[in-house]
């Protein structure tokens, strides 16, 4: 062996010499041996720069032997005492260069590794109590030296570097921001943003550190911190003297193209529009004139981007797109504004709707800018009118929803609650152990008009991952030090008695009799031949609705619901296209509304009128008219008398309540809420269309929904079955629309203002907009949101797969129990023909869907299931119910399903909200679904070895998981006490493999506090099931993968169903390999996603354990970061 070179040597000493000096310079700080620690410093400032960052990474991170027997001046811990203690500025901004090292040294898995440990160790506060006291010192020190007429340059260069330092240890807190998701709380609990706001208010803006302006505009994403910065004394007056001063010189500032002055532009803008979303300061602000200054800035910075040569429109390109971020966030601002009455009309008088009128013009004649662009900048290009259409809407005259202050007609009594307490049904409140006590407090939220619940309007319980953070974070401890000394919040879950659980024995007969073919399907006629139309039509006829239904819908009478059609691409929505279709559609509505002569609007369906002519049904009894479904004699056929399409939706799972013919082909559409909902809920949409004539461009517009975005716009179609194409041989459900859009609406509910121009209790609402041309005349067509899936279809599906069930698969069909309605709720029990010997053997899965009855997604997923369960005899299938009881809950809100609501079972709740204290009486399903699962972990002493619940995504792309991760928690407790073996992976893992669908990198695994009540987190924390799972699918389509670009159909979602129990199988043959036990252990804590001690790049846990066996994919695991400079352009929807 040849011996080491003598660079190799001298880089190796360089670097051992770096740490062991980092260590002296830690050990003087805390000791308070001042002169030794910036002796280290001066030594440390001479190698930093050829020196190799990983042996340094490495010994703050990793575990090494030489490891000093005082651990808190060692590592991680040593090193935040030191930042804290630490008085010079060289010293510390070596200090915080590591912990910047730290974030940013490595691949992405390792960074991400890092900062979760960084986040753990709570660095994020001991930066920031650090920061706190110098900003506290600076204040004082300019408000002194602002006196001062001349400084030596001793004190400037002491100053600067004095600055240097608050910026490094302003970025690291940003930085480490990106994972700690309680950085707005600690900044604020910190005593950081009263120093920030003193700060702001102290100085103008070309003197405040831009370090400073980004981090205040970091922390203003909570409404509370704006709140408080905002009461802070003169602030408002300051940052409008700021907006005169940027607003003076504009011009000056874009032609010098200054970063430093355009980047405090931006972040002034960008603090006003989180300061302005508060009510008191927005008026104030309104009052000072916030609005007509920022129009002027936006006015001059849209006129300043082009020039006029020869009526076509140029790039001006000595302003290089500078302009673009101020004009964006500055758009947003007005945006905001205009939700203000008389900021609303301010613009009005200022002539922001002619101003945004001729940008949209101008649109149309605009050259395509003359050089290539980076990414960032073309997007935000395409953005920006995009965000100009947007803010003329916001300052057109606002509609009067048609529908306000009339209630549903539909309502269902609900039962009473029995307040007595039965010793046989009653359920007994135990606390959860180990649960820590919180404060019931408001949770921090990036807006105060978001709702508080992810149960309202807006946000749903899929979304609130996504929409409350700007990336994934690591929770750790509880919510700040206001909730550390409260105990008045404890988690109740409802428990069984012994003697309750024995109603629960009926439910799992194999166990106590072994699994015996000859009790297959019992109450199924094997014999008899069964044509699914016909089967389906005889469920429709015993099923119970509130709906008084008039028909059968054809889709399903006619069986063609599980046609595997072709994938179809995602509608096109280039940025281009999608701009036209939004300008389009702002241009129509500002013609409508000028036009002198407008179309007559006329109500050509109106449910509520309907339900008046006809008694409503009552729930307890099936229909007393049979449902028939007569298409095939209306097809082809017109009704002269009529002039206008004719709607329908009283069949099962249909959802339109009105239908307003407000063009010669365009039609606004209300939808029905859901039965005795509490909160309101539209997106389910299901409704049949004839009358039709072809060739001619219908346009349809659902005009209340209640989300502030869709994937609408992102390339979804909504899907459309024609009764023509099937009687031609072609049955199915197709994807169709052209110009498809998304966007908030004219209508309101409310338009009351009080003295100050604020409007009270509006409600804006949100259109989808689809054309339709139609090739057949007289054709009968089906819209629904996404692929239907009706409760009468699963009864018939399981009836036909039950009646033709092969000797080698033991299956028998329960009633778990009666819907509120009276409907049943089939639970369906899958596994291998033995003795009860062998079925005990067993580990039980369970999986349920339709929890939300809008998302059909879900049932079309359970369908593959059920399909691969009873009907498969390939040796995988066979091996899966030999090794495994599989219990399954195709449909845990039927009444939901049959009643067409989106959200809501008839008690008008959440169901998925239900599963920490579930009412006998209100929530049947749940309680007895519930109860299941408590005899499997207390009477049979076997937890589900896997439970996942199936739903359906509004708002991303591909098929995921939600898990439960201890470590992610926002119970502190969990992180301390919980222990785990990271089983929480094991399957999102395998997925990624077997599935072309699955995105490992859009799971994840934080538990929540407001999720506290759905089956995911409750199962796990009171049952401790480790592998607890939400599945959720898109309604859209995919992003990456193999499908990428195309819309998701009934064939992947089915497909997703069999490759879950793939996925379940192969996570039970891995676990039964020798290397599973401590070695697994050890494996898994070494490469977990959580775990900081991993220096294992991007393997994910078990991946070396696997390499053998499965081709790996290496790709890491991805969190969602943002960058910082653009946190306020993702906060500013233009939708």
């Amino acid at each position: 062996m040849s011996p080491p070179s003598t660079s190799s040597t001298t880089n190796s000493s360089r670097n051992d010499d770096l740490v062991k000096l980092f260590d002296q310079m830690i050990i003087a700080v805390c000791g308070s041996r001042h002169k030794e620690a910036i002796k280290c410093a001066e030594r440390i400032r001479v190698i930093w720069p050829e020196s190799d960052m990983t042996p340094l990474v490495r010994h703050f991170t990793g575990k090494t032997k030489s490891r000093k027997k005082n651990k808190e001046l060692h590592g991680i811990k040593g090193l935040l005492r030191a930042v804290e203690m630490c008085s010079d500025d060289c010293v510390l901004t070596l200090l915080c260069s590591i912990i910047h090292v730290l974030a940013v040294h490595g691949n992405e898995s390792e960074v991400n590794k890092r900062l979760r440990r960084l986040v753990k160790a709570d660095a994020t506060s001991s930066l920031i109590r650090c920061l706190r006291g110098r900003l506290k010192h600076s204040i004082k020190d300019a408000g002194e030296q602002s006196n001062s007429a001349t400084k030596s340059y001793e004190v400037i260069e002491a100053e600067r570097l004095a600055q240097a330092t608050n910026d490094q240890l302003a970025d690291v807190i940003i930085k480490l921001g990106s994972k700690d998701m309680r950085l707005a709380l600690k900044v604020r609990v910190g005593g950081l943003l009263s120093q920030l706001a003193a700060l702001l208010a102290a100085l103008d803006i070309l003197r405040i550190p831009y370090s400073m302006l980004k981090l205040t505009c970091r922390t203003l994403r909570s409404a509370r911190n704006a709140q408080v910065l905002s009461r802070q004394k003169g602030i408002l007056s300051r940052f409008m003297s700021n907006l005169d001063f940027l607003l003076t010189n504009a011009t000056v500032l874009v032609e010098r193209e200054e970063q430093r002055h355009r980047d405090r532009l931006y972040a002034q803008i960008e603090i006003l529009y989180f300061v302005t979303k508060n009510r008191k300061a927005r008026i104030q602000l309104i009052n000072d004139g916030i609005v007509q200054k920022t129009f002027q800035l936006t006015h001059h910075y849209l006129c300043f981007r082009r020039e006029i040569k020869e009526q076509q429109i140029v790039f001006v390109p000595s302003c290089n797109f500078s302009y673009l971020d101020v004009c964006l966030v500055a758009l947003a601002l007005l945006r905001l504004l205009a939700n203000n009455k008389r900021a609303k009309d301010i613009l009005i008088s200022c002539g922001t709707v002619e101003l945004c009128e001729k940008e949209i013009g101008m649109v149309v004649r605009e050259k395509p800018p003359p050089r290539q662009l980076d990414e960032q900048t073309a997007i935000k290009l395409k953005q920006l009118p995009d965000s100009i259409c947007s803010l003329c809407l916001r300052c057109l005259q606002h509609i009067p929803f048609p529908l306000t202050g009339v209630s549903f007609p539909l309502r269902m009594e609900l039962p009473q609650i029995s307040k007595r307490r039965s010793t046989s049904k009653s359920p007994m409140r135990t606390p959860t152990k180990a649960i820590a006590p919180v404060v019931r407090q408001r949770t921090e939220t990036l807006d105060d008009t978001q709702p508080s619940s992810d149960d309202e309007p807006g946000l749903d319980e899929e979304d609130a991952v996504f929409e409350n953070m700007e990336s994934e974070a690591v929770i750790t401890g509880t919510e700040g030090e206001e909730d550390v000394n409260n105990k008045n919040y404890t988690i109740l879950h409802t428990r069984l008695k012994s003697s309750e659980l024995a109603n629960y024995e009926k439910f799992f007969a194999e166990f106590k009799e072994g699994a015996n073919v000859d009790e297959n399907a019992k109450g199924v006629q094997k014999e008899q031949e069964w044509y699914m139309d016909k089967l389906i039509e005889d469920r429709c006829q015993v099923t119970r609705s509130v709906v008084p239904f008039v028909k059968a819908a054809f889709p399903d009478v006619s069986d063609a619901n599980d046609v595997d059609l072709m994938r179809q691409p995602l509608c096109p929505c280039k940025d281009s296209i999608k701009m036209t279709n939004f300008r389009d559609t702002v241009v129509q509505e500002m013609a409508r509304i000028r036009m002198n002569d407008p179309f007559p609007a006329t109500v050509v369906y109106d449910l509520d009128a309907l339900l008046a002519d006809c008694p409503q049904p009552s729930p307890s009894k099936p229909p007393t008219d049979r449902l028939k479904c007569d298409d095939r004699n209306r097809i082809g056929k017109l009704d002269s008398s009529r002039d206008h399409l004719t709607f329908e939706s009283r069949f099962e799972s249909g959802n339109l309540r009105r239908a307003t013919q407000v063009g010669p082909y365009h039609y606004e559409l209300i939808l029905s809420p859901d039965v005795n909902q509490v909160h309101d809920h539209y997106q389910w949409f299901y409704f049949e269309v004839s009358n039709i004539k072809s060739d001619v461009k219908y346009t349809f517009e659902i005009i209340n929904c209640m989300k502030t975005t869709s994937m609408y716009s992102k390339g979804m179609q909504p899907v459309m079955y024609s009764v023509k194409e099937m009687l031609s041989g072609r049955p199915g459900w197709q994807r169709v629309g052209d110009n498809v859009c998304y966007y908030r609406n004219l209508y309101t509910t409310k338009d009351d203002c009080d003295a100050n121009g604020e409007e009270t209790k509006k409600k804006y609402f949100y259109s989808i907009r689809f054309n339709v041309t139609f090739r057949y005349k007289g054709d009968i067509c089906y819209f629904a949101y996404h692929y239907p899936y009706t409760y009468s279809y699963l009864r018939a599906t399981l009836d036909e797969s039950l009646s033709r069930l092969p000797s080698t698969i033991y299956s028998r069909m329960d009633h778990l129990t009666l819907s509120l309605g009276g409907n049943p709720v089939p639970l369906i029990t899958v596994t291998a023909p033995g003795t009860k010997e062998q079925v005990a053997a067993r580990p039980i899965i369970l999986i349920s869907a339709r929890v939300h009855p809008g998302e059909t997604n879900a049932s079309w997923i359970m369908h593959g299931i059920i399909s691969m369960l009873l009907t498969s005899t390939s040796p995988t299938v066979s091996e899966l119910r030999e090794k495994f009881v599989i219990k399954l809950i195709p449909m845990l809100n039927p009444d939901g399903v049959i009643n067409g609501s989106h959200r809501c079972s008839l008690s008008g709740n959440d169901l998925n909200r239900a599963w920490d204290r579930p009412n006998e009486q209100r929530h049947p399903e749940i309680y007895h679904s519930k109860a299941i699962v408590q005899y499997m972990v207390e009477v049979l002493k076997k937890p589900p070895f896997v439970y996942v619940d199936l739903h359906g995504h509004s708002r991303k792309s591909n098929v995921f998981l939600f898990g439960n991760n201890p470590e992610e928690s926002w119970n502190r407790d969990d992180v301390t006490q919980r222990k785990h073996n990271y089983e929480f992976i094991t399957l999102p893992e395998m997925l990624e493999q077997i599935s072309p669908a699955f995105s490992f990198k859009n799971c994840r695994f934080n538990i929540e506090r407001s999720k506290e009540s759905s089956a995911r987190i409750t199962l796990w924390r009171q049952f401790d099931l480790c592998r607890s799972y939400t599945m959720e699918s898109t309604y859209c389509g995919f992003e990456s993968g193999q499908f990428k670009g195309s819309q998701i159909g009934t064939r992947e979602l089915k497909d997703m169903g069999k490759e879950l129990l793939a996925a379940i199988l192969e996570v039970k043959r891995v676990s039964e390999l020798p290397s599973s036990g401590e070695a697994q252990q050890r494996q898994r804590k070494a490469h977990s996603p959580s775990t900081p001690n991993s220096s294992n790049g991007g393997s994910r846990p078990g991946s070396k354990r696997r390499k053998s066996k499965t081709k790996e994919k290496t790709q890491p695991i991805k969190d969602i970061n943002r960058n910082d400079n653009d946190t306020a352009l993702q906060e500013f929807e233009f939708m």
